[in-house]
């Protein structure tokens, strides 16, 4: 059954927003049934926050010129042009998608800095404020997991570009 195109827009926002609803809650959960002895855990985890932002850019980086190659090797491929552009165009797409998601983790870093600087201004505020803010920033890092999950993504559709090159040009052999 053919989907329609407006539910192929908008499908991955409405699961990034439900992963997003489902992180937080889960975050919250966790913090209110342990009583808050999970903060630990949390304080250590986001503590590694910046080291992961460095390496999944390093990665991006990586990923981005390997697309680049990729691209380039499709580009020299003769044969069915309509087959070669669209193959193109979704290796163009993915290199977008690979910038766009570099610059989203490094938004999540920010954003995340910001929300650690907020919940100091609540220092003398209630248990579940803080629990809160650390939920957030909690979701934060698992959209930041999700993110470089997706870059990884790529990297696989990426190497199954190559792949199909390969054999096509030991074929011609």
């Amino acid at each position: 059954m053919r989907q329609l195109k407006i539910w192929v827009k908008v499908k991955k926002p409405l699961l990034i927003g439900l992963y997003i609803l489902v992180s937080l809650i889960l975050c919250f959960t966790v913090l209110h049934i342990t009583n808050g002895a999970a903060k630990k855990l949390f304080d250590t985890i986001l503590a590694v926050f910046p080291f992961f932002v460095t390496a999944a850019s390093a990665l991006t980086w990586a990923l981005f010129n390997y697309i680049e190659g990729v691209l380039k090797d499709v580009s020299e491929i003769k044969g069915n042009q309509k087959k070669i552009y669209a193959a193109l165009n979704k290796l163009t797409n993915l290199k977008n998608e690979v910038i766009s998601n570099a610059a989203f983790i490094i938004f999540l870093l920010i954003l995340d800095a910001l929300t650690n600087g907020l919940s100091g201004l609540y220092d003398g505020d209630s248990t579940i404020v803080h629990w809160l803010f650390l939920s957030v920033r909690g979701c934060i890092i698992s959209l930041a997991i999700y993110a470089a999950y997706d870059q990884f993504q790529g990297f696989k559709t990426a190497q199954q570009f190559r792949l199909i090159i390969n054999k096509g040009k030991n074929r011609n052999q």
